[in-house]
């Protein structure tokens, strides 16, 4: 009789947290919405209104289904180059050891042609300035030319790979992203290098080669967007992997972040980009020897 009366007085408390849990998880669906309604570039017209309605009369029972609702939703508010992020940590995670950021590599030939190249990069801030000092002290003076590789380079965060080779840009607005409303906002140089916590260096002209493949992406597009227009550089190699927006970063309850994309790019020349692949000015298997071919012809 004891343990019926126990049993009794525990089951509210039980049913109220499951009914917590629920709510959560409805919780987490509507706020991934508000931010989709609000930033995502898509997330107009007939079809987002029928997704959000959706997701939004839905009735999650588990963080998983919360999850998946989520994630349909997104394809649609922002596209291919919009992800759910749940970091999920374990013991297993916590105990192993981060793996270092990895950093460009720099050769400086005995031409005088200096060949960078620029990995992935998604870790901090004092990383992300180590990232490009790397590449910044291993610039010597009166360079014939420069090899920007970006190839496998499959993204992450821009500021350090534009960081790193800012010294080739002539002007002080790169490109511009371009919202859903049709405002605009400048990346300059003064912000690319504000971001990493660089002092700003004098421009260096020369002939500059940027070398592209397939796996080319987001924020490695971003440096090769940010060349665009420019009479001193050609691109070789193949098409680029078509992610060329612009994301932003949302927190999200159940230590969740929502990547969403934002805006489209518009470089120097004008040209928008949302999402296409770019294309190389030569194309080519052997994108490293045309290149310096070409830097010893100018």
């Amino acid at each position: 009789m004891k343990k019926l009366f126990l049993l009794l007085l525990l089951l509210p408390v039980m049913m109220l947290l499951a009914c917590n849990d629920d709510s959560s998880d409805r919780e987490f669906v509507e706020a991934a919405i508000d931010i989709m309604d609000t930033h995502g570039l898509f997330a107009t017209g007939t079809s987002w209104e029928n997704a959000k309605a959706e997701a939004l009369a839905s009735n999650p029972e588990t963080f998983e289904e919360a999850q998946t609702i989520v994630r349909k939703a997104l394809k649609v508010a922002g596209g291919k180059h919009s992800f759910l992020r749940v970091n999920i940590q374990n013991s297993s995670s916590q105990s192993a050891t981060p793996q270092p950021a990895q950093m460009p590599t720099v050769i400086n030939r005995d031409d005088n042609i200096l060949v960078v190249k620029l990995p992935p990069f998604s870790s901090g801030t004092q990383e992300g300035k180590q990232y490009a000092q790397t590449v910044l002290d291993a610039i010597q003076p009166n360079l014939r030319g420069a090899v920007i590789d970006l190839r496998q380079n499959t993204g992450g965060s821009m500021y350090p790979m534009l960081a790193a080779v800012h010294r080739f840009f002539p002007d002080e607005e790169v490109f511009y992203f371009k919202y859903r409303d049709n405002s605009t906002f400048a990346v300059t140089v003064n912000k690319i290098v504000t971001m990493v916590e660089l002092e700003r260096q004098n421009y260096i002209s020369c002939p500059v080669a940027i070398l592209v493949d397939s796996h080319t992406a987001s924020a490695a597009e971003m440096v090769l967007l940010a060349f665009q227009g420019l009479d001193n550089v050609r691109t070789f190699g193949t098409n680029s992997a078509g992610y060329s927006s612009g994301n932003r970063g949302f927190d999200l309850p159940k230590n969740t972040t929502l990547a969403l994309t934002t805006s489209s790019v518009i470089t120097r020349n004008g040209k928008e980009f949302c999402n296409n692949y770019i294309e190389p000015n030569v194309r080519t298997s052997t994108p490293l020897e045309n290149a310096i071919y070409w830097i010893n012809q100018q």
